[in-house]
């Protein structure tokens, strides 16, 4: 009886034995290919595509350039058509400038929310390229639309001199040398931006 059970043992310890050896034999050595790159940080990627203050300007950018086309038919007409006089000029400066200062506005201020912070406020050479960019469209746009708002008042006025010479000063001159002064100051001209929309723009362009 305890030979067989000797035996019996001895064929067990056997075969444990083969499987193990055929087990190690089967094993995958690790390969020295390179180490796959990290994973795409999925939400941080989501949150940049979804963010509400890019989506809310590039809504306004896009029903502008909307409307502009929308009209573009009747202003080839009505404008373009037509003789070169100031009315005509200042009145494509205004389309003309408007579409470059809404595309303009949306990719500085985009650019100046995403490279900088309360701990690293430098600016770097696009972003003042783009404030400059930004102050002399929105300058340009301005001027434009009032001389157009201006002359309609003049001639409502009966083209009296000292009419025309109050104009440029209420409607140009003075609204013009404000901001000019704020940013020559280094005076915060983002303070009337709400804060929930662009928490992070609380600096000049210029600065």
């Amino acid at each position: 009886m305890l030979h067989r059970f000797l035996a019996v043992r001895g064929t067990l310890m056997r075969r444990c034995h083969s499987n193990v050896k055929k087990g190690r034999k089967g094993v995958n050595r690790p390969s020295k290919s390179p180490r796959p790159p990290p994973p795409i940080p999925v939400m941080k990627l989501v949150d940049s595509i979804f963010d509400p203050a890019l989506a809310i300007m590039l809504a306004a950018c896009s029903i502008f350039i909307y409307d502009y086309f929308l009209s573009l038919e009747d202003e080839v007409y009505l404008i373009w058509t037509r003789p070169w006089r100031k009315g005509k000029v200042a009145y494509l400066m205004t389309k003309a400038f408007s579409v470059l200062f809404v595309i303009s506005t949306t990719i500085v201020v985009q650019s100046v929310i995403n490279n900088t912070s309360d701990d690293n406020p430098t600016l770097n050479a696009f972003d003042k390229a783009g404030g400059f960019t930004y102050f002399l469209t929105i300058s340009l746009v301005y001027i434009s639309a009032q001389s157009i708002l201006g002359s309609r008042v003049y001639a409502l006025y009966g083209n009296k001199r000292l009419h025309l010479v109050g104009l440029i000063l209420l409607c140009c001159v003075l609204p013009l040398a404000v901001p000019f002064i704020e940013v020559l100051s280094g005076t915060n001209v983002f303070e009337g931006l709400p804060q929930i929309l662009y928490p992070q723009a609380r600096r000049c362009f210029l600065s």
